[in-house]
């Protein structure tokens, strides 16, 4: 019989009721206002019943006074669950020390990240942070976020600003490195503008001082393209802050030599597989194998951690490394298919090499160079500006 959750949670119970008196029970229980569920006869004398846990005594009560013998068969509910767990000591003691662990994990950092480097390595953030007191285990209460921001950008001149924020068990710093700004001379310091450019002048903005150059001009890297030094109306001559830039149309040529032959990995069927179990900072071999004697071979690493849910990640990981064998096989390289890779890569080379010029065009070729090898180059033609200050002399 299906019970309602009331009667879950109240307790219910299953009885027999057995004896001549059976008609006589039932007259008296519907007189004391006693409910009774699925009532069941089982043989001429004997009939189940399922009622409220609360109710068995008064139903033995009138089980005595009709000559009938009433014993409970099954029970169900909350009180009698809660009654059998109450004698399981070591289930109460497991869930006990496992509340207490779960506890003690989630007020710790098991798991660090740092967001935005560039050109300064995560490594040394972390060595930073470590110094700091940020590091796997370490009990967040413990941790002053300003003190460790502190400490980072004093002993890192590369980084403008950091912030360290706590996600459950894990830890997220966001750095910012310092922009790097060329250094102005003070205004009142005599100066010319040289060209760090060689090309054509395309224009010429002279702002004070003397022009030295004009457009449609041939100059070269160091060119003098304004002097800080000025004649008067009268004559007399004068050393002002020259403040001028050149645009210039430039010409680069980039060459990149690529073998005829090139080697292929291709993975075998066999592999090996090591496992380790993964607690904090410390790593326990489950199995070892024997150390890779190939030349080559492909080493993949799966990594599946115990969480509770995306924030809350224990310090107990288990790791699985796939190491494969290859063998290398010689191919000779499509000069098509390696032409489109080299033009593509050779303009992202340009690109980040010159990234405020306007490239205005460009011509590509590959050809056979001596000893088999495919040389290709790249001709391009860009729109630079240019204007460096420098005390004179």
């Amino acid at each position: 019989m299906s019970l309602s959750v009331a009667a879950m949670l109240r307790g219910a119970v299953k009885v027999r009721i057995q004896g001549v008196g059976a008609e006589a029970f039932f007259g008296m229980c519907a007189r004391r206002g006693l409910i009774l569920r699925d009532i069941r006869r089982t043989s001429s004398d004997t009939y189940t019943v399922w009622t409220a846990a609360g109710q068995y005594r008064d139903l033995a009560r009138a089980g005595r006074i009709s000559a009938c013998t009433v014993r409970i068969l099954e029970k169900r509910g909350a009180p009698f669950s809660a009654r059998r767990l109450l004698r399981r000591s070591a289930l109460w003691a497991g869930a006990v020390i496992c509340a207490l662990f779960v506890v003690f994990l989630s007020g710790r950092v098991w798991t660090i990240r740092v967001e935005g480097c560039c050109d300064t390595s995560q490594a040394e953030i972390l060595e930073l942070m470590r110094q700091a007191g940020v590091k796997t285990g370490s009990k967040r209460a413990n941790i002053s976020r300003t003190a460790v921001r502190n400490h980072v950008i004093s002993n890192c001149d590369k980084l403008s600003y950091f912030t360290l924020n706590f996600i459950g068990t894990n830890a997220v710093a966001h750095v910012w490195e310092r922009e790097e700004t060329p250094e102005k001379l003070a205004e009142d310091i005599p100066c010319d503008v040289i060209s760090e450019l060689s090309g054509v002048v395309l224009a010429l903005r002279v702002k004070t001082g003397r022009a030295e150059v004009k457009t449609g001009d041939t100059i070269t890297a160091g060119t003098r393209i304004a002097s800080g030094t000025v004649t008067g109306a009268l004559g007399e001559t004068a050393r002002v802050h020259a403040s001028a830039e050149a645009v210039l149309r430039t010409w680069y040529t980039i060459s990149t030599a690529v073998p005829a032959e090139v080697l292929t990995v291709a993975s075998t069927e066999r592999m090996n597989v090591r496992q380790s179990l993964v607690f904090g900072e410390q790593r326990i071999p489950l199995q070892s194998i024997e150390n890779v004697r190939e030349t080559w071979y492909d080493k993949r690493v799966k990594r599946q951690s115990l969480r509770l849910r995306e924030d809350f990640q224990f310090p107990i990981a288990l790791e699985s490394e796939i190491i494969r064998p290859c063998e290398t096989h010689g191919e000779a390289v499509n000069e098509e298919d390696l032409s489109a890779a080299l033009k593509q890569r050779m303009l992202l080379r340009l690109r980040a090499a010159k990234p405020d010029a306007e490239i205005t065009g460009y011509s590509f070729s590959i050809r056979q160079a001596a000893e088999g090898a495919w040389l290709g180059v790249l001709q391009a033609e860009l729109i630079e500006t240019t204007g460096t200050s420098v005390p004179i002399g």
